[in-house]
């Protein structure tokens, strides 16, 4: 791993270790400093991962086996950090067999345990709110008290003849209340196009 100063324009490598997340399509937060979090993401063999790795600058990488309840493994979801929570909130992402996913969890960064806040993983404890539904590969970003979120995979299309399976893009912003786990579509005029 190597870390980039933007003040003197030095890279620097950090000491090599067996537990490095290698995917693409991964999410990775910077929670402070000296902490990094990643999750999820797509193997090697194009399958999605379920694992959690943290990233501490004096000692590399570490895999990190959370007990309990934890999300199924995703590649393309969005992850931001909750400051006021010290949680990663992780929306949305394709799991196995192209299914998008609806859910938002939260991983307490302190004791490493997940939790369903909402969408198909939830007992009914999570907030209400329509949401965005099933969505993969959207921008996403934390800011305050919200979770912003733009367009990304709403589904897959056949399209022509022969059908040739094409992504659906959304255009759509929507905003998460990180307290309540509502989501508030957020209505832009002459916004950018679906991607």
């Amino acid at each position: 791993s190597w870390s980039f100063d933007l003040y003197t324009g030095v890279w620097m490598q950090f000491g090599t270790s067996d537990a490095v997340p290698v995917a693409s399509h991964i999410a990775v937060l910077g929670a402070t400093e000296t902490l990094a979090v990643s999750f999820g993401g797509k193997g090697k063999d194009g399958l999605a991962l379920g694992q959690l790795f943290t990233f501490v600058s004096s000692a590399g990488w570490s895999l990190v086996l959370p007990a309990g309840e934890r999300p199924s493994p995703r590649a393309g979801h969005a992850a931001v950090h909750d400051q006021a929570s010290y949680q990663m909130v992780v929306h949305g992402g394709m799991q196995q067999g192209s299914i998008l996913s609806d859910e938002v969890w939260t991983l307490d960064m302190q004791s490493k345990k997940w939790h369903c806040e909402s969408g198909s993983c939830s007992t009914g404890n999570a907030a209400t709110g329509a949401g965005p539904g099933p969505l993969a590969f959207q921008a996403a970003v934390g800011t305050g008290l919200f979770l912003f979120s733009h367009g990304g995979v709403t589904g897959i299309a056949c399209v022509g003849t022969p059908a040739v399976p094409l992504p659906v893009i959304s255009s759509d912003l929507w905003a998460l209340n990180l307290a309540s786990y509502e989501w508030y579509k957020v209505d832009i005029q002459d916004g950018p196009a679906g991607r």
